[in-house]
């Protein structure tokens, strides 16, 4: 008696594991496309290059000496370093 139900859930199971099997084979070549289309607009457009303003790249060069110089003296206490 439990075979029947057993194998109708298999054959349902193994139904829908074609359909996911055949959407994904779907998707993968929409993706195919599009990082192709998606590629080479971005080479026509060359190297990307993205300037920050000019207080925020002089406030991070501040910070890097500030975090750079506390490293060093860290290191140089450091007795295990």
């Amino acid at each position: 008696m439990l075979s029947a139900p057993c194998s109708a859930a298999h054959a349902t199971t193994a139904g829908r594991h074609l359909a996911l099997a055949h959407q994904d084979a779907a998707q993968q070549q929409y993706w195919f496309k599009v990082s192709s289309e998606v590629s080479s607009w971005l080479s026509s457009l060359g190297p990307l290059r993205v300037d920050a303003p000019l207080p925020y790249r002089l406030l991070l060069k501040y910070l890097r000496s500030v975090r750079d110089r506390k490293e060093a003296r860290y290191r140089a206490s450091c007795t295990v370093c």
